[in-house]
């Protein structure tokens, strides 16, 4: 982007610097240019020198410069900047400056630009609204409709409805003039983005939640409990998104990449990392749901001959949580056969002889996945998570564990202040991924048990993906019915 500066030298004449700027130091220098301070609008050039300058009156006073402003609009003084158009090709009849791009838009937003117009002939300022991430505009609007006899050579304030936008634009002004050097004189001051960040919205919605989490660009109030656990209860996803990739290493794992830091602890453990394509061979399995689960999970195969009638596994350390509001592990149980013994989750406090029970689960259960939730509370020092199963005679049955997350809430008291926008250039190429990047998080889709010609029915997918990350809906009639079709959650880059 386009920064251009002011500032006078000893001969009074302005000079300007064209810089890069990483990003913008607050909202102002976004929303309102008034051209006595940075400007972040886009100015086009002609061929090697800029079709607009930053000018003032005073600067002007004595030169030849056709009919200008007395005084500029925003400051309103002799010495206040506007932007006077000074191309001097008469063959080029259109000239345009480009907004920075704004990240969206609220519904009360506009654009309030003045314009100031001198000459005996009429132009046209345009605006143009475009995404960033599209070719196409999707709203044009002519500004200065006015009568011939119309007095023009003062200040117009004109207003342009920009309205919601949920995704990043940029806007166009174009000003159409087809006389070239001594037909009009054409000048730009105070460009104002208006109520497009709306703080009483904001207020309101803060009003609305509380503590608890509001999710982007919409009304949508969760539980604190709720971020990070798996479960995508945001309408844009940001709940599991990006926000999760702060927590401690191993309090998020959906053992896709690694096993996050969980391992055997004090003893030799039956417990291993695999994808249940991995056990399509395994002739000795109880059910049939593990063999069908997209992915990567924790695997323990108990039997009554196993050399050692119990296995640990223990997860990474994790720092003592800063709040036991909200502060919940959740995990994703499967636990199928014969089973005579007691699967048990403990914490284990550092600096404490303590390793109290948190979770405790005897006999058997169904062939599916089981959502499970606890809370942790009481906790004052960093900790490990044990998961310990023991048995015994006649056992034969099948254990896994997967999407283990020790929530957002245990580790930030402000999880909405985690979901500040990045600085993002969004008209540089991206850089290749890496492989950090590339692994923060996985969708895993299948055909819901369906097969031949017909796609799957909505309840067999709501089944399929039951406790997973994934949420689809199932077309029921025409051309996608039996398509699943799922919402890409956020504006990034995806594998």
């Amino acid at each position: 982007s386009s920064a251009w500066q002011t500032f006078s030298d000893t001969n009074a004449e302005e000079k300007f610097t064209d810089e890069f700027l990483p990003h913008l130091e607050d909202d102002n220098q976004l929303t309102s240019c008034d051209f006595e301070s940075l400007c972040y609008w886009t100015l086009t050039h002609n061929g090697t020198h800029s079709e607009w300058s930053v000018v003032s009156p005073k600067q002007l006073k004595g030169t030849k410069a056709r009919t200008t402003p007395a005084i500029d609009h925003s400051v309103g003084q002799s010495e206040g900047h506007f932007l006077l158009l000074s191309s001097s090709d008469a063959g080029k009849c259109e000239h345009q400056i480009t907004s920075p791009v704004l990240p969206g838009s609220s519904r009360q937003c506009f654009l309030q630009v003045a314009l100031y117009e001198a000459g005996p002939t009429m132009g046209n300022l345009t605006v143009l609204i475009k995404p960033v991430l599209s070719d196409l505009v999707v709203h044009s609007e002519v500004l200065n409709h006015r009568r011939p006899d119309t007095h023009r050579d003062e200040w117009q304030v004109h207003k342009a409805m920009i309205g919601q936008m949920d995704e990043p634009f940029q806007v166009t002004l174009l000003y159409t003039s087809c006389v070239g050097e001594g037909g009009v004189s054409v000048a730009l001051d105070s460009l104002d983005f208006i109520d497009c960040v709306s703080g009483d919205e904001a207020e309101d919605l803060n009003a609305m939640c509380g503590k608890s989490f509001h999710c982007v660009n919409s009304d949508v109030c969760i539980d604190q409990s709720q971020v990070c656990n798996f479960h995508t209860d945001c309408p844009l996803g940001e709940d599991e998104g990006s926000i999760c990739d702060a927590l401690p290493f191993g309090s998020y794992c959906s053992f896709e990449s690694d096993s996050c830091g969980w391992s055997a602890s004090r003893q030799r453990s039956g417990w291993r990392r695999v994808a249940g394509d991995e056990l399509l061979e395994k002739q000795d399995m109880q059910g049939v749901t593990l063999q069908r689960t997209p992915g990567h999970f924790l695997y323990l195969q108990v039997k009554e001959s196993n050399s050692f009638p119990e296995a640990f596994i223990q997860s990474s350390f994790f720092p003592p949580p800063i709040s036991s509001t909200g502060c919940q592990m959740h995990f994703s149980l499967y636990l199928y056969g014969t089973f005579n013994g007691s699967l048990q989750v403990a914490i284990e406090e550092n600096g404490t002889a303590d390793v109290p029970l948190a979770w405790e689960r005897q006999g058997q259960s169904t062939d599916d996945w089981e959502a499970v939730a606890l809370e942790l509370i009481g906790l004052h020092h960093g900790f490990y998570v044990n998961v310990k199963a023991v048995w015994g005679q006649g056992s034969s049955a099948d254990l896994a564990f997967d999407n283990i997350a020790i929530g957002a809430a245990c580790f930030n008291t402000d999880l909405n202040s985690l979901l500040q926008m990045p600085d993002f250039d969004f008209l540089s190429p991206l850089p290749e991924p890496s492989v950090t990047e590339v692994s923060l998080m996985t969708w895993w889709f299948n055909s819901c048990g369906a097969s031949g010609p017909n796609g799957p029915t909505q309840a067999q997918c709501d089944s399929t993906y039951r406790n997973k990350n994934v949420s689809v809906t199932v077309g029921k009639e025409g051309p996608l019915k039996g398509v699943q079709m799922w919402k890409v959650p956020a504006t990034n880059r995806y594998l």
